[in-house]
């Protein structure tokens, strides 16, 4: 079985410039491998340095992390970028902790007031 790691270059110039570098990617290998701090990397640069509106990223990274092909924790990235889409007052880094201290049960120890008020409206 192919694999092959994916940077976040890879991810921008597809979304940014429709770079077909992923799609051929993906034809090539049995299974694209995206750790989750090159997904919120992508988001970050995606937002903050090409400023494209959260809900298009959302849908971008649902897309991509849903591919057949793709292996990534989905369901902490499905959780993360449910939360990012809607909690324009947290940054994706943010949104992952409040996924994982839902998903897991656990209390959230902050000092960031706004994710502390959301993390407590539970």
């Amino acid at each position: 079985m192919a694999k092959t790691l994916i940077d976040t270059n890879i991810i921008v110039r597809y979304y940014v410039d429709n770079d077909t570098t992923l799609l051929k990617l993906i034809d090539s290998y049995d299974e694209l491998v995206i750790p989750i701090s090159v997904v919120f990397e992508s988001v970050f640069v995606l937002e903050k340095l090409y400023k494209v509106e959260r809900d298009l990223i959302s849908k971008h990274i649902t897309s991509l992390i849903q591919e057949e092909k793709v292996d990534t924790d989905l369901a902490a990235i499905s959780k993360t970028i449910e939360f990012f889409k809607v909690k324009h007052n947290l940054n994706i880094i943010d949104c992952y902790l409040l996924a994982l201290a839902l998903q897991q049960n656990m209390d959230l120890q902050t000092m960031d007031k706004e994710l502390e008020k959301t993390h407590n409206l539970k």
